[in-house]
């Protein structure tokens, strides 16, 4: 029995589409055949190209997002500012994330999920602030160092001044 194969193959006008097309494909295949597919509609389908395109987009940032340091990203590594968005993944349903307002998806551009960053903005500022206290602290002990001097300064000049007038 010889098998027929179509010499053109018919291609997606979207890559998005054509990689989710070729997963639904495989797991047709994988769960039943053909006939797994007929239940797919057109929401699934999208869930689906939401779902695969974020995943990957997710995992290529990853461990750049782990280098861009604590904190709220304010600008891309490719200069651009980021922006806010809210995640519409069934995982992650209403979490909001960073990521480069220049450029929808990509390597070597920020993608940080947003409680995160101001975890590590919380982290960040109260380590500031524990030095900024220990700075005070030093700094007031200077002044009172500075009012000890100057009053032992006061009190020569005013000795000075009694002995200058006898």
């Amino acid at each position: 029995m010889a098998i027929e194969r179509p010499r053109i193959i018919p291609q997606q006008n979207a890559v998005t589409q054509s990689a989710v097309s070729s997963v639904l494909f495989i797991q047709a295949h994988a769960f039943g055949g053909v006939d797994a597919c007929k239940c797919i509609t057109p929401d699934i389908f999208d869930s689906q190209v939401e779902r695969l395109v974020v995943t990957l987009y997710e995992a290529s940032v990853w461990e750049m997002a782990m280098e861009l340091g604590p904190g709220i990203p304010r600008t891309c590594l490719c200069g651009a500012l980021t922006v806010v968005l809210t995640s519409k993944t069934k995982e992650n349903t209403g979490r909001r994330f960073y990521r480069c307002g220049g450029v929808v998806f990509g390597e070597n551009h920020v993608f940080k999920w947003a409680d995160e960053a101001l975890v590590e903005k919380f982290e960040a500022l109260s380590v500031k602030q524990s030095s900024m206290e220990n700075d005070l602290i030093e700094i007031k002990e200077q002044l009172l160092d500075m009012k000890k001097d100057i009053t032992e300064i006061v009190e020569v000049v005013a000795a000075f001044s009694t002995k200058l007038r006898k």
